[in-house]
């Protein structure tokens, strides 16, 4: 039990650092992609927002792009946290079920 509280106590940590980076990979992504939904509404496009927010989207998606770099961290780092997430459900599982046979080898002496 003492493992795995360590480990939680690791897990936790690990999921704070990884949600800090995925915020911040987010806010790239997102700062990218909301400068060039400026740059075509300055540029005189008149189109409904919602047609230039999506012109812009494929604009920075594209492969090769800065955008589509800052979209593919986001994403990794997106799948870390939630990876990050189940180890760590796994583990409270773990510690839970030693903790109930604790308590029944308790109740068995």
């Amino acid at each position: 039990m003492v493992r795995c509280d360590d480990e939680l106590a690791s897990l936790v940590e690990d999921l704070w650092t990884v949600s800090e980076e995925r915020a911040m990979a987010e806010a790239a992504w997102k700062e990218h992609r909301d400068r060039v939904i400026v740059d075509i509404a300055n540029s005189g496009d008149k189109g409904a927002k919602d047609i230039r927010e999506a012109v812009a989207k494929e604009r920075v998606s594209r492969e090769g792009t800065p955008g589509d770099e800052l979209y593919r961290a986001y994403l990794i780092m997106e799948a870390a946290e939630e990876s990050t997430k189940r180890q760590l459900g796994a583990v409270q599982s773990r510690l839970s079920g030693l903790q109930s046979i604790r308590r029944g080898i308790g109740a068995v002496t």
